[in-house]
């Protein structure tokens, strides 16, 4: 059963067994901590567009896509694992993505 999430402020920590997660963060994000974590479930998260955060994402066999702009990924550990740390628009509230075979999207609401 597909998790599905919108309007949330914040904090939220999520996790998931083999479903999928989409969440809608608003405009009046809280500046506490933010954690998704999934096994064998996809995630996706929008985000307002000038959110400013902290976005640290793993990914192990998983495909990314992002409206924001990433920089390429930090290190591989093994194979099939990535890892991104990056500030979007400055930097500010800590937004953790952990994914084990699942893909991960970061979209830009309004």
């Amino acid at each position: 059963v597909p998790i599905k999430l919108k309007n949330l402020t914040g904090p939220i920590v999520i996790n998931s067994l083999s479903s999928d997660i989409s969440a809608e963060i608003n405009s009046k994000i809280s500046n506490k901590p933010m954690s998704i974590n999934t096994v064998s479930g996809d995630v996706m998260l929008a985000l307002p567009a000038n959110v400013k955060a902290d976005l640290s994402i793993s990914l192990i066999s998983g495909g990314l896509e992002s409206d924001f702009e990433l920089p390429e990924e930090e290190h591989n550990s093994y194979i099939g694992s990535r890892f991104y740390n990056t500030e979007i628009n400055g930097g500010g509230v800590s937004i953790m993505i952990n994914s084990v075979s699942g893909d991960i999207q970061l979209r830009k609401t309004k």
